[in-house]
């Protein structure tokens, strides 16, 4: 999104970094909570413009390492990934997206990672009751994985938290 230059001055610019994160933020919404028909394909530059710019100016940080195009389905199911994992990390990290051969990783790796225990449990089958808009994600991620008959597995340590999908 581009503004008119008929005001300058830091005003102006933080007008203009709040109008790309809110565009940004609304490509990434599409991506995790859209509709996902067959047929429909992401570029890797898709992608890593998405996930680029999502969080361009905070604390946590994304790495993109997919090496193919990604099926909508799939693109849909690493947002979703992409929003548990951004839980973990209030004090900041980095989140790294990988690929191998049919199987999608997120790994968020941070000096202090957070985990909401009953929330994370739900990506394990628990169901989450009391479900807030914040954290929607941990109940649509595991539907999603069923829907498109994938499987999904967690590991949590001290630093690391990874979810892969295959």
């Amino acid at each position: 999104m581009q503004m008119s230059n008929t005001v300058d001055g830091p005003e102006a610019a933080l007008i203009t970094e709040s109008l790309n994160n809110a565009s940004a933020r609304i490509r990434f919404y599409r991506l995790a909570f859209g509709s996902a028909s067959e047929g429909q394909t992401l570029s890797i530059h898709e992608i890593k413009d998405i996930f680029g710019k999502l969080n361009a100016n905070e604390k946590v940080k994304t790495r993109v390492s997919l090496t193919t195009p990604l099926a909508r389905h799939n693109a849909k199911l690493v947002g979703l990934m992409y929003l548990c994992a951004e839980t973990a990390l209030p004090y900041g990290g980095t989140i790294e997206l990988t690929q191998d051969a049919s199987c999608w990783s997120v790994t968020a790796t941070g000096a202090r990672l957070t985990t909401n225990q009953r929330a994370w449990n739900a990506l394990r089958g628990d169901t989450l009751p009391d479900v807030t808009p914040a954290q929607i994600q941990f109940v649509l991620l595991p539907e999603a994985v069923r829907q498109f008959n994938r499987k999904l597995s967690l590991e949590i340590s001290d630093s690391v938290l990874q979810l892969s999908v295959t």
